[in-house]
């Protein structure tokens, strides 16, 4: 009789548990987006390592470092004012991105009144293994001009197949303020907003500033972003890009097999 009733226990687990796995919850866990921390990686011109290479994606300050998520991020995409048009402007340019499409390109105002010049802030490794500390192969030749000036600059990021995850952003100020905003948007859902602000004073500053996000699901597909700086001319502005990491929302065949799994567990001991 005690072993009956320890039978039936395990399949009542055993049943929710499967329910939870293929049916919809009665009520979600709310959206969230938020900010995570915020962290000076250079300072009056000094050079931070970075890297996106699979598996080694991460930062070297000389001072802090860090890895990005597990050390292989899902996109990313890196900016620069260079390019072939005469002062008194130089639009952003994408000098390289991670091919998956989630960042988009960015319209940007009040673009740089310079090339940049003393903008060569950032080693940055893309296709080449950083190796230990970063010791390896050499950058993957985008060492002149990695940070762009530009006072405001607006983008997007495709979070549709994405139940949460971080973004990060590369951005920095000269003796005045900038500020990072991100509203995360669905179809029929609330706007989600979050954003954080540095202001350095009278120095050369830039920053590795990551923003959260839980819980999106099928209700939020997009954050929008900005950069704002409030130097107008855009001379002290500061912006280099954008690295997204997350988890994928589960594949249906992977629920599906899930599940199965659960009914041929119910089977096995019906029949013990």
């Amino acid at each position: 009789m005690r072993i009956r009733n320890k039978t039936k226990c395990v399949l009542a687990l055993t049943v929710l548990t499967i329910a939870a796995l293929v049916l919809p919850a009665a009520s979600a866990t709310a959206a969230v987006i938020a900010f995570d921390a915020s962290v000076e990686v250079s300072d009056n011109h000094s050079v931070v390592n970075v890297s996106v290479f699979p598996g080694k994606a991460g930062y070297d300050d000389g001072v802090d470092s860090g890895d990005f998520g597990d050390g292989t991020v899902l996109d990313y995409r890196f900016f620069n004012g260079t390019g072939d048009v005469a002062p008194p402007t130089r639009p952003l340019i994408t000098y390289v991105d991670g091919g998956a499409g989630l960042i988009s390109a960015v319209t940007a105002t009040n673009t740089s009144t310079t090339n940049g010049g003393n903008l060569s802030w950032s080693d940055v490794w893309t296709t080449n293994d950083p190796g230990t500390n970063f010791s390896g192969g050499a950058a993957a030749n985008f060492t002149s001009d990695t940070w762009a000036r530009a006072q405001g600059i607006d983008g997007t990021i495709d979070i549709s197949g994405l139940v949460s995850g971080t973004v990060y952003f590369f951005h920095g100020t000269f003796d005045d303020a900038s500020t990072v905003t991100l509203t995360m948007t669905g179809s029929g859902q609330a706007d989600l907003p979050a954003s954080y602000g540095e202001n350095p004073g009278g120095r050369n500053k830039g920053y590795i500033t990551s923003f959260n996000f839980t819980d999106a699901g099928d209700d939020y597909d997009t954050i929008t972003w900005n950069y704002t700086n409030d130097d107008t001319d855009a001379s002290r502005a500061r912006f280099m890009g954008v690295i997204i990491d997350g988890t994928p929302v589960p594949e249906p065949a992977t629920m599906s097999l899930l599940a199965l799994g659960g009914i041929a567990l119910l089977k096995r001991r019906r029949r013990a």
